[in-house]
């Protein structure tokens, strides 16, 4: 519950700091769309928590109807970006490959982390989605906000 209180808090700072266009970017999926109304409830644990988000952000709404609130698909990019990468300029050869990593399949072990006595970077991090197989690289980090920003940009009605 307190991802979700401190959320409602966050929103409620940004409100009475007088911004009027907020953005939440959500890190899971499934909790948005769920908040949304698009899926779904199945884990019956969850559900006071899906419904005091909704009720919060409704509550909001109500509140300060002169702010605008969307949701970043942080999560529709990545996968937007997976799915044709050369499009955000990313090479299909090195999509699942991390840049700093023990080489094999993927350039990627759990048991190695980048940084560590003989693990050495690729000369090219740019042109890697992965930095060691768990995050992003910085590169990648910059295309999907281009999307999120672009995105964002089509829900408050601006023009660039």
């Amino acid at each position: 519950m307190a991802e979700y209180e401190a959320c409602i808090l966050g929103l409620k700072m940004a409100i009475n700091m007088n911004v009027h266009e907020l953005l939440v970017i959500g890190d899971s999926d499934l909790l948005i769309h769920q908040v949304l109304g698009e899926w779904a409830v199945k884990n019956a644990k969850i559900t006071p928590y899906v419904r005091y988000m909704v009720r919060a952000i409704a509550n909001l709404q109500r509140e300060f109807p002169n702010v605008n609130i969307v949701y970043g698909d942080f999560y529709g990019a990545i996968l937007s970006l997976i799915r044709n990468p050369s499009s955000f300029g990313f090479n299909q050869n090195t999509l699942l490959s991390a840049c700093c990593g023990t080489g094999g399949r993927h350039n990627f072990n759990f048991r190695t982390v980048c940084g560590a006595a003989g693990i050495n970077a690729c000369a090219n991090p740019a042109q890697y989605v992965h930095w060691d197989g768990i995050h992003l690289t910085d590169e990648a980090h910059r295309r999907i906000t281009e999307v999120l920003v672009r995105d964002m940009l089509a829900k408050f009605n601006c023009v660039v």
